[in-house]
């Protein structure tokens, strides 16, 4: 008979202390676990990088009715004609919008040439007063009024919005989603961004005051902390309550002083800049469980799939507004699962988007892309049924 086998030196049992509660760790783990999946079923995630008119309209009707989703552009991009896209997905799709101000692209170029010029700000101010101003005109729509006389100094007519009025008459929608705002700020430069949020804070009050849009104050890194410069942008404007932008590419925040933000502010919303792929997401999402305010911080993100995914798909075959339709459109969103809490317009979007997608299959958003050849290979996920037949 041979004889028990005594316990290592290094366990509690020999020391005499107590065995370690593996259940409340298990606990806890289970718990951390649910608590991303709550956190990553109500987070929206932008997809930005959408400034081309054509990739503006693709975008817009993929993403329109969408829960989780959305689209990102960057307002000093935009045309004349993209404005009116943009208007038409908010109003006409329910598209989700997040406009950035350009400050991450000059920063970009800036590091790229070693010359970093300024942004015009009250130019960009201006351009988001044109796009407020064409939402409501559109949603507000006087049947007297006349799209074919009125013209600009540069000869813009809006005749071609003709059509555009006439299917708005009588129509009014309180409901819509209101587009996300960025503010001028500085890349890495927390100084000069409370400056520009102290200079221009009679504008973006009045925007804090309005419901046209919500608004984003980027929290640059620097002297202060996050919590300290949230306090002194909520003290500048009297107001706390905008969206808390947290850098996650150039200059971006670490996870301690995010949760340490976080725990010490509690703000009611934050918008992760750059970061709205899972694997930069995550670890920012394990911030708010740590920090303890899940169900208690509103949180979006947003990043460009432009690169990594819709390029990439076009480089193997597919048209460029195809792999956009594909890439942005998820069928697993709450709201395209349940058609009924959808507006018509919402609906016709993601169908339409859809049809576009029959040469693209994707099994999981800005996932894996495989595209349809004949004859089929299989395991390929078949389109929709109200999609065009075949491949």
């Amino acid at each position: 008979m041979s004889a028990r086998r005594a316990r290592p030196a290094w366990s509690n049992a020999a020391a005499g202390q107590p065995e370690p509660d593996l259940f409340s760790d298990q606990a806890e783990c289970n718990q951390r676990v649910l608590d991303m999946q709550e956190l990553l079923a109500e987070t929206r995630r932008y997809a930005s990088g959408m400034s081309r008119l054509q990739d503006l309209v693709r975008g817009g009707l993929a993403v329109g009715g969408a829960a989780l989703g959305g689209i990102g552009v960057e307002v000093g991009e935009l045309s004349r004609p993209a404005i009116a896209a943009l208007v038409d997905a908010v109003l006409l799709h329910h598209a989700a919008v997040f406009v950035d101000s350009g400050a991450f692209g000059a920063f970009r170029r800036g590091v790229k040439s070693g010359r970093f010029q300024p942004l015009d700000f009250n130019a960009i101010l201006a351009a988001y007063d044109g796009l407020l101003d064409g939402i409501d005109d559109f949603n507000n729509y006087d049947p007297y009024f006349d799209p074919a006389a009125e013209t600009d100094e540069e000869g813009f007519t809006d005749l071609h919005l003709q059509d555009r009025y006439e299917s708005r008459r009588g129509v009014q929608q309180e409901d819509y989603p209101r587009p996300l705002l960025v503010m001028p700020d500085v890349v890495g430069d927390q100084a000069q961004s409370l400056a520009l949020v102290e200079h221009h804070r009679r504008w973006i009050s009045a925007q804090l005051q309005s419901n046209a849009a919500r608004i984003v104050i980027p929290l640059q890194k620097g002297a202060l902390t996050l919590a300290q410069a949230y306090r002194r942008a909520v003290r500048v404007l009297g107001n706390d309550t905008f969206i808390s932008g947290i850098p996650s590419n150039a200059a971006a925040v670490s996870r301690s002083e995010l949760t340490a933000f976080l725990r010490e502010a509690r703000p009611a919303a934050i918008h992760v800049l750059g970061a709205a792929s899972a694997r930069r997401l995550v670890p920012r999402l394990g911030c708010v469980i740590d920090a303890g305010l899940v169900g208690q911080v509103h949180v979006t993100a947003d990043a460009s799939p432009m690169r990594s995914h819709v390029l990439g798909a076009v480089q193997d075959g597919a048209r460029r507004s195809d792999a956009i339709a594909a890439v942005l459109y998820d069928d697993t969103d709450p709201s395209h699962a349940d058609p009924a809490v959808m507006p018509p317009q919402a609906r016709l979007g993601g169908r339409r988007a859809w049809q576009h997608v029959c040469g693209t299959a994707v099994s999981q958003r800005w996932r894996t892309r495989v595209f349809c050849k004949p004859p089929r290979p299989s395991g390929i996920t078949p389109c929709p049924p109200h999609a065009a037949a075949g491949c």
